[in-house]
């Protein structure tokens, strides 16, 4: 039962956050954020042995939510890589979280599609595609109830 529970409130999270990116994105208006940028964990994928710092876009503290930076496009900027479809990556985070989940989002779709990602354990995943220029996605909670999601245009191959 407890189990269910935080999977109810991983799901709601993920469907407020994601309303909130893409509120955001159809905007274009990021909300000002009131902690400061230093203070939210960081986080690096590392894949092929190259390290890629992931770009914080949410943040929800204290019962709040909110949006620190859009996730990046293809008309805006270049993928930071390429990768091919079943590449382990790995994760280092400031602060360890108590739960990982990731994706690749297409928010260039009509409709975003995100597809998830095989999680192996809080700290590797492994990217099953699909192939095409996405988002990778981390949504990270952390012990004090803080979530923040990062981001990082990427081309899978």
């Amino acid at each position: 039962m407890e189990k269910q529970n935080e999977i109810h409130k991983l799901g709601t999270i993920a469907i407020v956050l994601s309303t909130v990116i893409l509120s955001q994105l159809l905007l274009n208006t990021p909300i000002a954020l009131a902690q400061s940028e230093d203070e939210i964990p960081t986080l690096k994928c590392i894949i092929n042995n190259h390290e890629y710092m992931m770009i914080p876009t949410i943040h929800s503290s204290e019962g709040s939510v909110k949006t620190i930076n859009s996730p990046e496009l293809p008309d805006e900027v270049q993928p930071a890589f390429k990768v091919g479809v079943g590449e382990k990556m790995s994760m280092e985070f400031s602060e360890k979280p108590t739960s990982v989940s990731v994706f690749l989002v297409d928010y260039d779709a009509d409709t975003p599609q995100v597809t998830p990602q095989k999680v192996t354990d809080i700290e590797n995943a492994e990217l099953v595609g699909p192939p095409g220029i996405r988002n990778l996605e981390v949504r990270a909670i952390y012990p004090n109830g803080e979530y923040t999601t990062y981001t990082k245009l990427i081309e899978i191959i």
